[in-house]
This record gives C-alpha cells, sequence and structure tokens, in this order.
C-alpha cells in the first residue's frame, strides 16, 4: 500500500506501477452499498483467483514430483531453446548453425548452464528445470522493464511456454 492521487495505492512487491489507486477502491466500496451486480462480479473474481491459486498449487506439486530422466531433459531443454531462440536447437547441428550470432549462442549457454545449476540444486524435476528457465528469464539480460516482461510480457510468455513443456512430458 503506498500512496497515490493523495490516498492509499495498491502495489504488488514486483510492480513498478501502480494497480490501483485509493479512489477505485472507495468507489468499489460505495459500489457494494448500491449494486448486487458489482458484489456479484467480484465475488465471481474471487472464486477464479481462488481456483487459479489451486490450479498453480497442483502444478507445482506435478512439477516437484516429475523426476526427469535424461531424453526428457533434452526433449524439454531443445523445445525451450527452439521457442527462445529462433530453432536454435533444430538448427544447431546443420548447416544452418554458422547463422547464430555470438550473442545468442551465449544467451543458450547462459539457459543451460542456469538449468545445469538449478537441477543440481532442486534435483532433476520438472521444477528444477522450470526453475532454471525462470532464473535466466528473471535475471538474464539487461532489460530495464524486466518486471513488466516478466509479468505481462515476453519474459512471462516463456515461462508459461517452459511449464506447459515440462507439464506436458509429466502428464
Amino acid at each position: 500500500i503506498g500512496n497515490s492521487h493523495g490516498g492509499g495505492a495498491l502495489k504488488l512487491g514486483f510492480m513498478t506501477y501502480t494497480a490501483s489507486c485509493a479512489n477505485v477502491f472507495g468507489n468499489l466500496a460505495h459500489s457494494f452499498r448500491h449494486s448486487r451486480g458489482v458484489k456479484t462480479a467480484l465475488e465471481v473474481g474471487i472464486g477464479r483467483a481462488l481456483h487459479s491459486l489451486e490450479e498453480f498449487k497442483r502444478e507445482l506439486e506435478i512439477l516437484n514430483e516429475f523426476e526427469m530422466n535424461d531424453s526428457e531433459v533434452l526433449y524439454a531443454l531443445e523445445a525451450i531453446q527452439d521457442e527462445f531462440f529462433d530453432n536454435y536447437a533444430t538448427k544447431s547441428n546443420s548447416p544452418e548453425e554458422h547463422l547464430f550470432n555470438t550473442r545468442t549462442k551465449n544467451n543458450v549457454s547462459d539457459l543451460s548452464t542456469r538449468i545445469s545449476q538449478e537441477m543440481s540444486n532442486k534435483g532433476r524435476t520438472g521444477w528444477g528445470l522450470l526453475s532454471g528457465v525462470t532464473n535466466f528469464t528473471t535475471h538474464a539480460g539487461n532489460s530495464s522493464n524486466k518486471a513488466y516482461t516478466k509479468l505481462d510480457g515476453s519474459r512471462g510468455k516463456r515461462d508459461q511456454f517452459a511449464k506447459k513443456v515440462i507439464l506436458d512430458l509429466a502428464i
């Protein structure tokens, strides 16, 4: 909670912008007294959020329990590299390998290193592999908008893609 427009505002710890200012909360509270529709919509929204949290918890349990063998790790790593780096894994052992610049090759190496480190620390599980990917998407590069792109942009989409690849293998 912080100041915005002379009052409190809701901010999440990693956000660099105000999610909703106090005026919005004041209007919403006023609407509760005068509109059943707003209250119903809020109840539905809270219900959806709770359902999403339960689904997220279930996915984390699956990832944590999924012991990955070498072929599963390799398959996931190649799928992630192809998605993140313009089909790198597919092209890396072909005549097209020379098309990748040094920066791309360094990023691929950095991703692989982070995955290896996290899998060493957390085990050869889906969670270990995903943790390596999220470590890369959170810390690699020098974007000034890391928090935004992690929440609602390319970095977040990369995390979601990696999670889907690993969960598809686990299920």
